[in-house]
């Protein structure tokens, strides 16, 4: 009787295994299909980061949290940089995290044609300390403001997946 047990044990493993598909990147849209970003395979998307985001997504088990908030240009004063928007967001979140500290930045960047500025900050929120990573991008019709977050002990870990994300992003049109 044992060894019957173990047998189909194996075989229900085996069934399962077979089922299950190893997960794999996906290239995503984000505000209404203007822009393509890559999600991770071991990422998923979220809701309940931030109300206002365009696009929430991450790993909640590695605390590898990623959100996009676009603005439309034609909003802003037509002078209006990448970098001085890029600074106008970060001085907003530190004002919202204990203890923050810019720990790199501004750097500039490019992403496939849209000029950017990144930021690192550390600080604290409900007495745990996190690390974000902060982009912003400029689009033809779009200021990006991308923010990333981990815990320290997880957030070099995290940076590559963050990097491959934001390296991802494009413009359809």
């Amino acid at each position: 009787m044992k060894k019957y047990f173990v047998v189909y044990s194996l075989l229900v493993m085996l069934l399962f295994a077979a089922g299950c598909e190893p997960q794999q990147d996906e290239i995503i849209t984000f505000l209404d299909n203007q822009y393509e970003i890559l999600k991770p395979a071991s990422w998923r998307m979220l809701t309940d980061l931030n109300d206002e985001a365009d696009l929430q997504m991450g790993n909640p088990f590695d605390t590898a949290y990623f959100i996009i908030l676009s603005e439309n240009r034609a909003d802003f004063e037509d002078t209006l940089t990448v970098g001085q928007h890029a600074h106008e967001s970060v001085t907003t979140l530190v004002s919202a995290v204990k203890d923050a500290k810019i720990t790199s930045g501004p750097v500039d960047i490019t992403v496939n044609g849209m000029e950017g500025v990144q930021y690192e900050i550390t600080g604290m929120i409900e007495n745990v300390k996190i690390n974000y990573l902060h982009t912003t991008l400029q689009s033809k019709k779009h200021f990006h403001q991308i923010v990333a977050w981990s815990l320290p002990s997880n957030f070099a870990k995290n940076k590559k997946d963050y990097d491959r994300v934001i390296n991802s992003i494009k413009e359809v049109m």
